[in-house]
């Protein structure tokens, strides 16, 4: 075939692909792709005005801090914060740290300044923004008692030694306890779940509340005090519960901002009111009799082949009535590993994620759960195809374009108007959903910053790179409908190194990785502060722990 015969059938397949992609039906699929974009877009502009007036509210200026003192309970009730740990990551020892360091009650004294200079001394503190001219006999201020009890399932976890020095350290400079617990392995529920039972049977027995925290986010300093002071003044609200938004590492791979994008959109659910009907199972404050009688039934549906805490906590609350409630400041960073351990890892996290909406534990629940998963594979492809379709149609017309200027002859691009416009309103959708995006991210991260003085000022924004969060969107959305066919056709997934089978709904069996010999390297993670245990193969044990670390860091969240 000649040179002139080779461009003139490149000519006429540019010229049919063209026409394809100007079809009634390739029409239909970029106008439907204004949909999802547009709702996205819409519900993200209404999280970022729900996070900007509770940032107002908190920078609000003008009001005495000795009136808000006073107007605090002289007592306050007492909290029991339970930490499920397994292994260590790259931000535990700060994330673990903001956990024991909780300002829980009134203001402690060394906190207080003598000084009554405003410029130095504004403060936020409680909600407000508060001016620092405490008088003396107010320093003294009553704070509130909290236990941490921290849960692994034994000595030999790589984050023992971070937690000795964390609790020694706290110890030292406040004289406030906390206890490491050993829970065993798990034999029927997911390692979570059965860390929180024994932390929760631990700590509920002469607590008034109940926390339990994930070790992945840095909370804010005044957060316990905010969460109890908030459902104590709601007696018709069963439990509190708040939310994580990932914070990309410096430099991210493609695969870190597929993991970011699948939070992007739940957030939704966790900011648009102070009641919600959804759970993360990372910060859930209950009140500590209703987990003594157990009359909703959540401890025994946890016991009951429990994989998913806060799914079923979900279900429960919903099935039966019971509030919750997600304060507008309860918002957490939550800084992603600078390595998330290649597509491996990245594949087995989405699995995890996906393999909750095939475990409940009611037939009401299976019913949910099937219909999110219908609904999760359907907006996803959703917001996929028509995207690219999209850039399908602008290739091919670029293509043709450039065919018709090297070849110097007119050939006929076609443009019917309804395509046109089609392409031209998904292209809108997603610069208004990226607008809604972008806001939510700025209202949201000047909120953690405002609610935590240990946030540098402006330190979480550099980090997002737009272009790079679009194409998570995209690859994460693409394999979603695959990976969810995958995982509801096995009975396994492996999180954290554990591998669980289920059947009915519910886990029936656990495999843990068999113990490492003596002297040899640890199949935890490691490294990023935690110390080695054990003697021999010093270098072996870091090398095996970061690689360990890595994949724990994706799959623990």
């Amino acid at each position: 075939m000649s040179g002139e015969d080779w461009t003139s059938a490149l000519a006429a397949g540019l010229q049919a692909t063209h026409a394809r992609l100007n079809s009634p039906a390739t029409s239909w699929i970029l106008w439907h792709g204004c949909i999802p974009c547009t709702i996205l877009g819409s519900l993200w502009l209404l999280s970022a005005l729900r996070r900007y007036q509770e940032l107002r509210r908190h920078l609000r200026s003008g009001t005495p801090i000795t009136a808000v003192i006073q107007d605090l309970p002289k007592t306050w009730p007492s909290v029991a914060i339970v930490t499920p740990i397994r292994g260590c990551r790259e931000h535990s020892s700060l994330n673990l740290d903001s956990i024991l360091s909780q300002e829980y009650g009134g203001l402690r004294h060394s906190a207080c300044s003598q000084t009554h200079s405003r410029n130095e001394f504004d403060k936020v503190f409680g909600g407000v923004q508060l001016i620092m001219n405490i008088p003396p006999s107010l320093h003294m201020q009553a704070e509130g008692e909290y236990e941490c009890i921290f849960v692994t399932d034994s000595e030999e976890d790589p984050a023992v030694p971070l937690l000795h020095s964390l609790i020694a350290a706290q110890k030292k400079a406040t004289g406030r306890a906390a206890r490491i617990l050993f829970s065993g392995q798990a034999q029927k529920t997911s390692q979570k779940i059965h860390n929180l039972l024994a932390g929760i049977e631990a700590g509920m027995g002469t607590s008034d509340y109940t926390l339990c925290l994930d070790d992945d986010v840095q909370l804010p300093p005044r957060l316990l005090t905010w969460l109890v002071r908030d459902l104590a003044s709601e007696p018709g609200a069963f439990m509190a519960t708040g939310y994580p938004f990932d914070i990309p590492p410096a430099r991210p791979s493609l695969l870190s901002y597929a993991v970011l994008s699948y939070h992007l959109p739940l957030v939704i659910g966790f900011s648009l009111s102070r009641k919600t009907s959804f759970v993360w199972g990372g910060c859930m404050l209950f009140r500590s009799p209703a987990l003594r009688s157990d009359s909703a039934g959540l401890l025994e549906a946890w016991r009951d082949g429990g994989y998913s805490d806060d799914l079923i906590t979900a279900s429960l609350c919903n099935e039966r009535g019971l509030g919750v409630i997600c304060p507008p400041y309860a918002v957490f960073p939550q800084r992603m590993p600078t390595r998330c351990g290649g597509a491996g890892a990245w594949w087995n996290y989405l699995r995890r994620q996906l393999v909750v909406l095939d475990t409940y534990a009611s037939p009401a629940n299976r019913r949910t759960n099937a219909a999110l998963a219908a609904a999760h594979c359907y907006w996803s492809w959703a917001l996929v195809a028509p995207a690219a379709l999209l850039a399908a149609r602008a290739a091919c017309c670029g293509a043709l374009g450039v065919q018709r200027l090297a070849t110097g002859t007119a050939l006929p691009i076609a443009a019917p108007v309804l395509p046109t416009l089609a392409a031209l309103a998904l292209a809108v959708s997603w610069a208004y959903a990226g607008l809604g995006l972008g806001a939510m991210t700025a209202r949201t991260l000047s909120l953690c910053e405002a609610l935590n003085p240990r946030l540098a000022p402006g330190g979480l924004f550099p980090v997002f790179s737009w272009g790079h969060v679009a194409a998570g969107v995209l690859l994460n959305n693409a394999a979603v409908p695959v990976c969810m066919a995958l995982t509801f056709c096995t009975s396994h997934v492996t999180w954290a190194g554990i591998r669980y089978r289920r059947k009915g709904g519910r886990v029936v069996a656990v495999e843990h990785p068999a113990p490492a010999p003596a002297g040899g390297p640890t199949r935890r993670g490691g490294g990023h502060g935690c110390r080695p245990t054990g003697r021999g193969g010093r270098e072996g044990k870091r090398r095996e722990a970061r690689g360990a670390a890595q994949q724990d860091d994706c799959d623990a969240r």
